[in-house]
């Protein structure tokens, strides 16, 4: 079955991502992609199984914030690459309303509150979230291109594991809806929830492990 065309806001959704690890520069060694983006790059080779293309209008990045440097300044970089921090603690925006979302596990943020502690890069730059521990821990080296035929730009990151990023997902759900609702089937979480739950189990099935075993290049 033939994929069908990606969503123009996925392939701006993508170059958003591209235009914050370009200007992170030295502090992307100190992130993982995380949330929808992470599990396209799981099963972009089996695309073509599925007759629903893969998106998302906005990037999910985790930090670890004992791999920071002090420069750039992470608010100071991503302003750089158009960026403005929205009302919440690591939520950016650009021009063209794409998000990226910098992120860190709420056990490593060292404070109170939504921003997490990041020493010189101050408690607004990243947001902390429960369940992305496991990213920081379980993930490879991909490559990261653009979407778009003239962009050619491309980083190396991390990309969490299948595994972590259920994990993460599973949080995620739990914290958006109320779980006392739970005793109607009718009111179980979306299907676009479930949906992306079952993609990324897929992208870990054993028949297609082989999408982590190896550093992508």
């Amino acid at each position: 079955m033939a994929t069908p065309p990606l969503d123009d806001r996925y392939v701006q959704a993508r170059s958003g991502l591209l235009d914050a690890l370009g200007a992170l520069g030295p502090l992307r060694s100190a992130t993982v992609l995380v949330g929808a983006q992470a599990v396209y790059e799981h099963t972009r080779e089996q695309d073509s199984d599925f007759a629903v293309a893969p998106f998302t209008y906005d990037a999910d990045v985790a930090l670890q914030p004992e791999l920071l440097a002090d420069d750039p300044r992470i608010l100071d970089a991503m302003a750089s690459a158009g960026f403005t921090l929205t009302g919440q603690p690591g939520l950016y925006k650009n021009g063209q309303g794409i998000q990226v979302d910098l992120l860190v596990p709420e056990r490593l943020g060292g404070r109170i509150g939504r921003g997490a502690s990041l020493g010189v890069h101050g408690s607004r730059a990243a947001r902390q979230v429960r369940g992305l521990g496991g990213a920081l821990v379980s993930n490879t080296l991909f490559t990261i291109g653009a979407l778009a035929p003239q962009d050619d730009r491309a980083y190396q990151i991390k990309v969490a594991g299948p595994a972590s990023l259920v994990v993460a997902k599973v949080h995620k759900t739990v914290e958006r809806i109320d779980v006392r609702r739970w005793e109607s089937a009718a009111n179980f979480p979306t299907h676009a929830r479930v949906g992306l739950l079952v993609v990324t189990f897929l992208a870990g099935s054993p028949a297609r492990t082989h999408c982590c075993s190896a550093q992508r290049s």
